[in-house]
């Protein structure tokens, strides 16, 4: 298998492989309280796979899969989805289905050599990018449906609401310190979307924390601008009204 049994389990739409049939399945998914907790299960089981690849991984000189060459970079994007549709749902995910795929292809044209079988480091490299694309797919999935959840619904009708949203924010803030500087980018701005100026410490510990990415910093940094300016214009406000 290619994804963690915690992953493979996860219920339809969720364990979808394929973003757009998750992304339509997920619109007509409504928002009551059980799917917020499958959603926000789904969201923590992501997250803890995504954070074992560590801030740096998607540097640009960090060469995660040696065995996926120039050429491969370059054609991948044609082929990824008909490696997808072999693997319709996690479950389905294994490294005999690679293989398979591998050998039913024109190599040539993904790689710019051809194999009498695909190399192991290949079939691993290649199983282990199209894992991790997946997990990471399955949370920023999450964090946009529960992110619309959040807003568009009432805690006077829905008492649950502000427990499960107090639980998003405190996932997305646990793992934004150890995720992929790409994948930190989009809860920064969800945990701003939620919180505004009430933020502002947040994101100032942030940006002032050597130890994360720079990169992860820098865009702790712009959101940290916008909360003070949120909060100045709040405060001259106030001070107008006394």
């Amino acid at each position: 298998m290619l994804l963690p049994e915690v992953l493979r389990e996860l219920p339809v739409p969720w364990c979808l492989s394929d973003p757009v049939q998750r992304r339509d399945a997920l619109e007509r998914l409504p928002a009551t309280p059980d799917q917020r907790a499958v959603a926000l299960s789904a969201l923590e089981r992501g997250l803890a796979y995504t954070v074992q690849l560590g801030p740096y991984a998607e540097d640009d000189d960090m060469n995660s899969y040696p065995a996926l060459n120039d050429h491969f970079d370059e054609a991948w994007v044609f082929f990824g989805r008909d490696l997808t549709a072999r693997m319709p749902t996690f479950r389905d995910a294994d490294r005999a289905t690679v293989v398979a795929w591998l050998s039913s292809i024109d190599t040539e044209l993904l790689f710019g050599e051809r194999w009498a079988e695909p190399p192991d480091a290949v079939v691993d490299d290649l199983s282990r990018l199209w894992a991790n694309g997946k997990a990471i797919g399955l949370s920023a999935s999450a964090v946009r449906w529960l992110q619309a959840a959040f807003r568009d619904g009432d805690p006077s009708e829905d008492p649950a609401l502000v427990r499960d949203r107090e639980r998003f924010v405190a996932l997305l803030k646990s793992a934004i310190p150890r995720l992929p500087w790409r994948e930190a980018m989009q809860p920064i701005g969800v945990i701003w979307s939620l919180g505004h100026d009430r933020e502002l410490e947040y994101f100032a510990a942030l940006a002032d924390d050597p130890a994360l990415h720079p990169k992860t910093r820098a865009e702790a940094a712009h959101y940290r601008e916008i909360c003070e300016d949120e909060r100045a214009a709040r405060e001259a406000q106030e001070g107008g009204i006394e």
